[in-house]
């Protein structure tokens, strides 16, 4: 149970791909509201986008989830470049590359889960 909170992000990017598309979906439909209105089911016009929807979005995310699920809990990897195409794996991680690549991944999600991002203030004033 403890790997599908890795999933999280990708939960999240479903719900807000699906709020995202469907808002889409209810603008046009006032938008064009006279000419859906004249189709003799428009009513399947959310049920059916809601389908489309959802499926589109698991494509994106089938791959990432899978890779998530995967890797969570494995060993660091480090790889070299030979040649212009091809890596070899090291056999010894260097350790400060790794804690390096998980302070980045845990400051950003402690920034964004605790809203302490802040934009830096710009003046549009010309003088």
């Amino acid at each position: 149970m403890r790997k599908l909170e890795f999933l999280k992000t990708i939960i999240n990017f479903h719900l807000i791909g699906v709020l995202i598309t469907t808002l889409s979906r209810f603008i046009l439909f006032l938008a064009f509201l006279p000419r859906i209105t004249d189709t003799e089911s428009y009513g399947l016009l959310f049920p059916i986008g809601l389908r489309i929807d959802i499926v589109l979005l698991s494509y994106m995310a089938a791959l990432s989830a899978v890779l998530i699920l995967l890797q969570a809990g494995k060993e660091a990897v480090q790889f070299n470049v030979v040649e212009k195409d091809t890596l070899t794996a090291e056999t010894n991680v260097n350790q400060e590359l790794v804690k390096d690549a998980i302070s980045h991944i845990l400051t950003a999600s402690k920034a964004y889960n605790g809203i302490e991002y802040r934009l830096p203030e710009v003046n549009l004033e010309s003088e």
